[in-house]
């Protein structure tokens, strides 16, 4: 029989951890709930007696938040992999805890057994069959490297995504929400062969874009995007382009100079 994987949730909303507990057949996916917590601390006393794999938990909560709980779990089992949930207005609040070596995160609105799991099998990724390895979405992996995350993807996926060598950040923040803007954005580079678009949003105001070029595309990017100011005047959006930059390695530096409020 395959190793289960022991998983703790901890979360202040008994609500969110019944759901995360409830909604997935655990065991046919390879993990076990050993438990549940309402806070840090009764996770840390979970945490002394189960010894799990992973913790799945809330950045706010009571007693112990998420942020003193991830410190103190990895200075006793450095081992143990950290998931944290969070919701858009607390990312910031969440970024600390990189330093501490969480494995990743999912935002709350996002937050259903498909998106857990997939999450899950990438922490695992090592110890599972191929058949089982579920790689997150490219949209995914680049707002993880835009908020301080390092990425699972190798170089032949990366290039296979973001074949080009220049990269573009365009920043709207949103009057209101807008769909058909948004969807008329991201199809005007469909079928262009020398462009890619991805939105990679992390917040619900700001609409954010990663272009991914050829060099003498930036022209024609730049006529379009002034094309589409005119079409949605009505809209009142705010643009904010940032400099070109030729590598991912940039797009975290580049997003905090120039586009980050």
């Amino acid at each position: 029989m395959n190793k289960l994987y022991k998983v703790l949730i901890v979360d202040d909303e008994m609500l969110i951890r019944q759901g995360i507990i409830n909604y997935i057949d655990w065991e046919k996916e390879g993990y076990q709930i050993i438990g549940e917590a309402a806070n840090g601390e009764e996770a840390l006393a979970l945490l002394e007696k189960e010894r799990p794999d992973i913790i799945i938990t809330d950045i706010v909560m009571p007693e112990m938040d998420g942020i003193e709980l991830v410190k103190i779990a990895k200075e006793k089992n450095p081992a143990v992999n950290i998931i944290i949930l969070s919701s858009f207005e607390n990312f910031d609040y969440v970024r600390t805890t990189f330093q501490h070596g969480i494995a990743d995160y999912i935002l709350k609105p996002k937050l259903n057994a498909k998106e857990l799991i997939q999450t899950l099998n990438n922490i695992t990724i090592g110890s599972k069959e191929p058949k089982q390895q579920e790689i997150q979405s490219i949209e995914e992996q680049l707002k993880k490297i835009l908020q301080g995350y390092q990425p699972k993807l190798s170089k032949t996926q990366w290039k296979k995504s973001l074949p080009y060598n220049q990269f573009l950040l365009v920043s709207i923040i949103l009057e209101q929400e807008d769909s058909l803007f948004k969807t008329s954005l991201l199809e005007e580079y469909t079928k262009k062969p020398d462009v890619a678009v991805y939105d990679i949003s992390v917040n619900e105001k700001e609409f954010l874009l990663l272009y991914n070029f050829e060099k003498y595309e930036l022209s024609s990017i730049k006529k379009s995007i002034l094309h589409f100011k005119d079409k949605f005047m009505y809209t009142n959006h705010t643009w904010l382009i940032a400099a070109p930059f030729s590598s991912l390695e940039n797009l975290q530096q580049c997003y905090q100079d120039h586009l980050a409020n």
